[in-house]
């Protein structure tokens, strides 16, 4: 999906661009949040889980959860 986003003009930064594979959804929510970023994602467990989501909500992240990719 990322690579699909860059031909069609739009800036995108990967998960793994930026952070290792061991950081938390916690960590890594709170810094897209601070970057201003929209995160498109497959983890649907970020919506689930109480923690995750209170990560979410506090960072006022914008995001599109999907099975899609």
């Amino acid at each position: 999906m990322p690579e699909a986003l860059r031909v069609a003009g739009a800036k995108v930064e990967a998960h793994d661009d930026d952070f290792a594979q061991n950081t938390t959804d916690v960590e890594w929510l709170a810094q897209a949040g601070k970057r201003g970023w929209v995160v498109i994602s497959k983890d649907q467990n970020i919506r689930r889980n109480p923690l995750e989501l209170s990560a979410y909500e506090a960072a006022k992240v914008r995001g599109v959860f999907t099975k899609l990719f």
